[in-house]
């Protein structure tokens, strides 16, 4: 099941998007204008979501079915859908993905 995780979904997607896993607006800006780097995007990604149960809120979403992490980036480029995955899935930091 494609689940988006961006702020501003394309227009022609037509599937769920849950802009609440996306970053923030300011942490986008901060990474792309090279204020920060890959190391800390992580890290204030990760206190972003740190309220968030989201593996709970996957699962009630995907009802069982597999989950396909979507957003702009190619699928080599560093991006948070790759941190996300690593949260889901034990690898990050966060102890309530």
């Amino acid at each position: 099941m494609p689940i988006g995780i961006t702020r501003f979904p394309p227009k022609s997607w037509k599937g769920i998007n849950l802009s609440e896993l996306a970053p923030s607006e300011t942490l986008l800006k901060a990474f792309k204008n090279h204020s920060i780097d890959e190391y800390m995007f992580k890290i204030k990604y990760q206190e972003e979501l740190s309220g968030i149960n989201i593996r709970e809120k996957l699962e009630s979403i995907a009802n069982g079915k597999d989950v396909i992490l979507c957003c702009y980036e190619k699928p080599s480029d560093f991006c948070h859908r790759h941190i996300l995955n690593d949260m889901i899935n034990g690898d990050g930091e966060l102890n309530n993905a």
